[in-house]
């Protein structure tokens, strides 16, 4: 199977190719792993900032449905 045989050589071309002047940061896992780190901890801030907005979202929620209760009753008498 010559092109089994030859597919490492050509991945690795293609890779070199691609990578000219980046080659050694190709597969640099130490600065994966930061970057990803770093990617989690920027989710992780998002997340906290999302369910802060949500529960002032639910707060805002309630005392509206709270008030209409109140003025619903109020106008029944």
């Amino acid at each position: 199977m010559p092109v089994v045989d030859k597919l490492p050589a050509i991945l690795r071309q293609d890779l070199e190719s691609a990578f000219e002047d980046d080659m050694d940061n190709v597969f640099d896992i130490t600065n994966l792993r930061h970057s990803m780190g770093q990617r989690k901890q920027d989710m992780e801030i998002e997340m906290k900032r999302i369910k802060r907005l949500k529960e002032k979202f639910r707060l805002i929620h309630d005392q509206i449905y709270l008030h209409q209760v109140k003025t619903d009753v109020g106008s029944c008498h």
